[in-house]
């Protein structure tokens, strides 16, 4: 059995899972082990990539959970283009915001001002 395409998945789950824990108290700790967890997935995704061109076949993988519920994962070429695509992209949000944003302190939203808009439709929402 090829097990690298569950951890294309879950990779990113076990990620929030470590990000909301440790995001209490040390908020960059938490960015870092997110980014590495969705890198994880990219590098799961490029392997796996490879291993359905060399085969020509696609993963289909099925696991037996209770009396009669299966839970299974198929990957196909373009379900694996898709999964690379959105892990890059998404790893490179996670860089950007975690660099960008690494030295704002945060502000509760009661004491920001609230926005005031000329359109006479919008007058009458504030």
């Amino acid at each position: 059995m090829y097990w690298y395409a569950w951890f294309i998945f879950i990779s990113p789950l076990i990620g929030f899972v470590l990000s909301y824990t440790v995001g209490r108290y040390h908020r960059w700790t938490a960015g870092v082990l997110a980014s590495i967890t969705i890198f994880l997935s990219l590098v799961f995704s490029i392997i796996t990539f490879f291993h359905v061109r060399a085969t020509g076949q696609p993963v289909y993988n099925s696991v037996e959970w209770f009396y009669n519920i299966h839970a299974g994962v198929y990957v196909d070429q373009l379900t694996l283009v898709m999964a690379i695509m959105v892990s890059f992209v998404s790893l490179m949000i996670h860089l950007f915001a975690l660099y960008y944003m690494g030295g704002m302190t945060r502000t509760s939203t009661s004491t920001l001002p609230r926005p005031h808009f000329s359109l006479p439709a919008c007058s009458g929402l504030w």
